[in-house]
C-alpha cells in the first residue's frame, strides 16, 4: 500500500504544472477583475537564440478569463495533440476583450507554477475601430 501511495503521490507532482494569473483593469484606481478575456498562449519559434524541438513549435493554449478575471493553463495543444506545460521556456500571451486594447508581451516559465497580472486599457469613446 506504501508503494501505490508513492506512485500517486509522483503522479501527481509530474502534472503539477500551471500556469495561472488575473486581467484586470483600472476603474477609478481600483483594479478589477476582466471577465470573458480571450488569453492565448504559444511557445515561441525560437527561445533565447535556440531553435525550439520540433514538438514544440505551434504549442498553444486558450483560456477565457472567469467573472474575476482569472484564467489557467495546465496544458497546451500542438495541433489536436495535448502537450504538458514544458518548463524553461519563453512564452507569449495576448490577451484580447472587447472595448479594450489587445495587450502582448513575453514571460519565461521556469517554475512549476507562475502567476501573472496582466493589465489591460478599456478603449476610450474617440478610439478607432479595429485598431490596437
Amino acid at each position: 500500500m506504501r508503494w501505490l501511495l508513492l506512485v500517486l503521490l509522483l503522479s501527481g507532482c509530474a502534472h503539477g504544472r500551471l500556469i495561472e494569473g488575473w486581467v484586470r483593469s483600472d476603474l477609478d484606481g481600483d483594479l478589477v477583475g476582466v471577465p470573458q478575456a480571450q488569453v492565448l498562449l504559444r511557445t515561441r519559434a525560437r527561445d533565447g537564440g535556440v531553435e525550439l524541438r520540433p514538438d514544440l513549435i505551434d504549442a498553444r493554449g486558450v483560456s477565457i478569463t472567469d467573472a474575476d478575471g482569472r484564467f489557467e493553463f495546465r496544458s497546451m495543444q500542438v495541433g489536436d495533440a495535448p502537450l504538458p506545460l514544458p518548463l524553461r521556456r519563453r512564452f507569449e500571451i495576448t490577451v484580447q476583450v472587447p472595448d479594450y486594447y489587445i495587450y502582448k508581451g513575453t514571460f519565461l516559465y521556469d517554475e512549476a507554477r507562475v502567476s501573472l497580472e496582466v493589465a489591460v486599457e478599456r478603449k476610450g469613446p474617440d478610439a478607432i475601430e479595429g485598431g490596437i
